[in-house]
């Protein structure tokens, strides 16, 4: 529905488990993509497994590459749900978030509002 870009992030995380299908705990670390600015390049950790150049320690997960028996089943969510659906789901999902924000507000500060 946008892009990170657009938004101006400098670092986003695709957390499969709130997005497509996976089990809280059920990839493990390292199972959704990290993506950074270039400016941030040399804060990006390395892995001692699978060396990156320029990069010495600071892995984020023992498997260098994730865990990709768990990948099949985000991709078949994808599949399944087609375009059409998936724009359906983030909308839902938007729209329940934002429920849920209201519904809480006088309890709870809400950070993060805007168009």
């Amino acid at each position: 529905m946008t892009s990170p870009g657009i938004l101006g992030a400098d670092v986003g995380h695709l957390n499969l488990h709130k997005t497509f299908a996976i089990p809280h705990g059920g990839g493990g670390p390292g199972i959704g993509a990290i993506g950074a600015k270039m400016h941030l390049k040399q804060f990006i950790p390395g892995h001692a497994v699978a060396p990156i150049a320029g990069r010495k320690e600071g892995a984020v997960a023992a498997a260098p590459y994730g865990s990709g028996g768990i990948l099949p089943i985000s991709y078949s969510f994808i599949k399944l749900l087609g375009k059409e659906g998936l724009l359906k789901s983030a909308q839902v999902a938007i729209l329940n978030a934002n429920y849920i924000a209201e519904k809480l507000k006088t309890d709870y500060p809400i950070v993060f509002r805007g168009d």
